[in-house]
């Protein structure tokens, strides 16, 4: 270890007014009491108190001390920094900093204004390279025996204080064998911080905390800083200065270390952002036990650096943001709600008004939650990223639990908007109305040479006048109407024939009456004439196509998989995802867990919003528009469709054919496309002379309850088309026939009792999709150009699957810290809901339209 660095007297054997000590002689009247030293020679540890080799050295140093020694009293200071400054008898010298000939203690009531000093007054700044990018930290070292060894940058393992950048928070964890800890030699390090003012170098003395003496002072005011610490001690843990020597280091009962280093520095509020206050370094020591030095080989010692803005809290912020957006949350669910009861005509509140209350609101949360997660990483990757000036730091300002707390949140609440939807949607009724027309074909074998000439004369005259007639398509339709309701309903002429407007005119009048007599003279020879039936095929088509509709949506997943795969590790952002503004082009492990979280969310959306815009503003406009298409559709096979999610609330795709058939041949058909392009022929809208499909319903009671006696008629259980059972199908069918007969009678208002007017939505109604007044006694059809009955498809509930995914994306990142992995489940569950709302369209139609799903396309 060395000998002692004081001189020893010529004389070993002291005079009767001497006093021996070690190998000094000196006057008794100067002389230390060692009785009243013997609780100074113990240091105090954890597991025990060792008598150590200050019973032989502190008598020693404290009298030379005391005779201004400047080396003897580093020497003391260094024993009682050892002792974790608990030796009460080698402190008591350095507790008054103006009195103490070492400075070693700051006064206890100066704690907060040392820690707010403002004479550090160098510009520092975030540009990597520039000369004030780094904080120069400068450290005095002293040998035990408290020789000055040197002065300038630290030479502490793990490299700890070297290369501190401003602004950068950085954290890392560091290994040491236990035999090299027990063959270091024991330095005492005292901090400084180097700065340039006025163009001179200049030194300034930094605080230091051991937590291990201030473990019950939580008030900064009672704080004890010091101004010494060391690496490690062991030293103080043998019995006697003779073990020591001996270099046995089996005799070693104690071993101190430094567990973890902490340097905290807050940055000034001025203008700029670019000046700090005085940094302060956290020590926290642990100890091992003789037993554990020979079971334990290694110990971590953890390091970070920690910057901070005392006067910017955006945890705050982003509370308060998310407390008021909450509160508008509850507004806004209680207008859900209303609408809901509205379209459930629930006159009082009940339990289910409440439950779908408690989803619109967990809906509405979760979506702020996530809005306000995105606004976060978008405000932290422009503040942070590439600034010269720290307008923000990671991560004292931004609560990595905070995060992680409403990723979950989110998650949960958007799980319960999912589970709503599916339960919503999961017994919608729909029917498609067939409005084709049986064909009447001539039965050659039955015919009779003696048929009265005069009645094929009147015949092809009928046919003649109908070919005329071909001018108004209006016109045609509404006879080929009544010659159907001829055919089957002959009783009814009289009420059936007032449905049409065509009976109007007194031309048109003359002109039935001889199709109808005809019609009449035709079903009573039904030995020349039969009625074809109607091909199912159309139907099955248009069913097919509404299930292909129902998976539709605006972005492609799988394409959201692969160019977040793709832009996270093939081109590989992982400078993006590191603790400092710069981009460094090598990759390291140490990943900020916020700026992770924060790039990937940037990357999901930013690839989101590309998909969305291309879809929106291109391909919808350009290529495809899978809504419009689908009426068009309807519109040529000649089949409209009534869709109802609610009891008095749905949507209706009016597809009846301008041309009054659609079975028919291609060349037919494109010369009726034709016309419809030419505007040769009457327009397609349910209002004649208009062009509108689509509408939104508000229907009556007593409709609903007139239809809801037909679905329960025709209601079967799913099963094989070809296996079913046969013996209550015909019955089924007919009730089908009835209903698709009410529905008909219904549109083209042919019921007294039941009728239904078409209007405009009003402003306020559009922007809120909610109807304030309602008729009672007659449904209304409101206009609708925007595609409303998409609200049971998935292309309707973009944002409800977007945020949902969003939120599953951010909630695995947040459990496994893996974008890879995150994208992967994302889009797994993804294509799960996918298959569970194609399903649940299959078994509506399986139920509402006896159209079995095995010829579904």
């Amino acid at each position: 270890m060395g000998t002692t660095a004081y001189h020893v007297t010529r004389r070993v054997d002291a005079p009767l007014m001497k006093y021996k000590l070690q190998n000094y002689c000196l006057h008794k009247s100067t002389s230390v009491d060692k009785e009243n030293l013997k609780p100074a020679f113990q240091v105090k540890f954890n597991s025990q108190n060792t008598n150590n080799y200050f019973s032989n050295e502190l008598q020693t140093a404290i009298y030379f001390c005391k005779k201004r020694d400047k080396l003897a009293c580093e020497y003391l200071s260094n024993i009682c920094v050892l002792s974790l400054y608990g030796n009460d008898i080698a402190c008591k010298f350095f507790m008054q900093k103006q009195k103490s000939p070492i400075w070693l203690f700051y006064n206890k009531d100066e704690a907060t204004t040392v820690l707010n000093s403002k004479q550090i007054t160098q510009n520092y700044s975030l540009m990597k390279g520039d000369k004030d990018n780094i904080l120069n930290f400068t450290v005095v070292t002293f040998s035990l025996h408290g020789n000055f060894k040197s002065i300038g940058t630290p030479n502490i393992p793990c490299n700890l204080l070297e290369h501190v950048k401003f602004g950068i928070n950085f954290e890392k964890k560091c290994k040491f064998a236990i035999k090299n800890l027990l063959h270091t030699e024991i330095e005492f390090l005292s901090p400084y911080l180097t700065f340039i003012r006025d163009n001179k170098i200049l030194m300034y003395a930094l605080p230091v905390f051991v937590k291990n003496i201030n473990q019950n002072h939580n008030k900064l005011s009672d704080w004890q800083l010091v101004r010494k610490f060391f690496f490690v001690d062991n030293i103080s843990g043998f019995k006697t200065l003779y073990n020591l020597t001996s270099n046995n280091g089996d005799e070693l009962s104690v071993l101190r270390y430094m567990k973890s280093l902490n340097v905290i520095i807050n940055i000034q509020s001025t203008k700029d952002n670019n000046k700090i206050f005085p940094p302060l370094l956290i020590i926290e020591y642990a100890e091992l036990t003789y037993e554990q030095i020979d079971k334990i080989i290694e110990v971590t010692l953890d390091y970070k650096i920690r910057f901070t803005l005392k006067d910017e809290n955006i945890d705050s912020h982003f509370m308060i943001i998310i407390g008021i957006l909450s509160g508008l949350s509850f507004i806004l669910s209680g207008i859900k709600t209303w609408k809901y009861s509205k379209q459930h005509h629930a006159s009082s509140i009940n339990v289910f008004v409440l439950i779908w209350f408690f989803i619109y609101t967990m809906s509405a949360i979760g979506s702020i939650i996530i809005l306000c997660l995105v606004i976060l990483c978008l405000y932290l990757f422009m503040f942070y990223k590439g600034k010269t000036i720290p307008y923000i730091l990671f991560s004292e300002d931004i609560n990595e639990k905070m995060i992680k707390t409403f990723s979950t949140v989110a998650f949960f609440s958007k799980l319960i908007e999912i589970f709503g939807f599916i339960c919503q949607y999961w017994n919608t009724d729909i029917f498609f109305i067939d409005w084709e027309q049986p064909k009447m074909t001539y039965n050659q074998c039955n015919d009779l040479p003696y048929v009265p000439i005069n009645e094929f004369h009147n015949d092809k005259l009928s046919r003649n006048k109908l070919k005329h007639l071909q001018m108004s398509s209006e016109t045609i339709t509404a006879k080929r109407k009544k010659i159907l309701y001829k055919l089957n309903k002959h009783n009814n002429f009289k009420n059936f024939n007032k449905s049409f407007p065509v009976n109007k005119h007194k031309t048109n009048i003359s002109i039935t009456n001889s199709i109808s007599k005809s019609s009449d003279q035709m079903i009573n020879k039904s030995s020349n004439f039969n009625n074809s039936s109607i091909s199912i095929w159309r139907t099955y088509f248009i069913a097919s196509q509404w299930l292909n509709l129902q998976t539709e949506r605006k972005i492609n997943i799988k394409i959201q998989l692969l160019v977040v795969l793709c832009i996270f590790q093939v081109i590989r952002l992982y400078p993006w995802i590191l603790g400092i503004p710069e981009i460094i082009p090598t990759f390291s492990e140490d990943c900020n867990f916020i700026l992770y979280f924060t790039i990937c969310i940037l990357i999901y959306i930013l690839t989101y919003s590309i998909q969305w815009l291309v879809f929106i503003v291109f391909y919808e406009q350009c290529i495809a528009n899978k809504m419009q298409e689908f009426i068009n559709v309807c519109s040529i096979a000649n089949i409209s469709v009534f869709i109802l999610p609610f009891n008095y609330y749905g949507f209706y795709i009016h597809g009846r054919s301008v041309h009054g058939f659609a079975d028919t041949d291609l060349r037919t058909l494109i010369n009726d496309l034709q016309m419809e392009k030419n505007n040769l022929c009457a327009h397609r809208g349910l209002v004649p002379g208009t062009t509108q499909q689509t509408f939104i319903l508000y229907l009556t009671k007593t409709f609903r309850i007139t239809f809801n006696k037909s679905l329960e008629l025709m209601n079967i259980e799913p099963s094989n088309f070809i296996r079913t059972y046969y013996s209550n199908w015909e019955y089924i069918f007919n009730n089908q026939l009835k209903l698709k007969e009410y529905l008909c009678k219904y549109l083209d208002h042919s019921i007294t009792n039941e009728d239904y007017a078409i209007k405009e939505q009003h402003f306020f109604e559009k922007l809120f999709n909610i109807v304030f007044s309602h008729n009672e006694e007659k449904s209304i059809f409101y206009i609708d150009n925007n595609y409303s009955f998409s609200q049971v498809l998935l292309y309707g509930n973009e944002w409800l699957f977007a945020t949902f995914e969003i939120s599953v994306f951010t909630f695995i990142i947040v459990l496994c810290n893996d974008c890879t992995l995150a994208i992967i489940i994302t889009v797994l569950v993804s294509m799960l809901l996918v298959v569970i709302v194609k399903e649940n369209g299959k078994k509506n139609l399986n139920n509402h339209t006896l159209l079995d799903k095995l010829f579904f396309m």
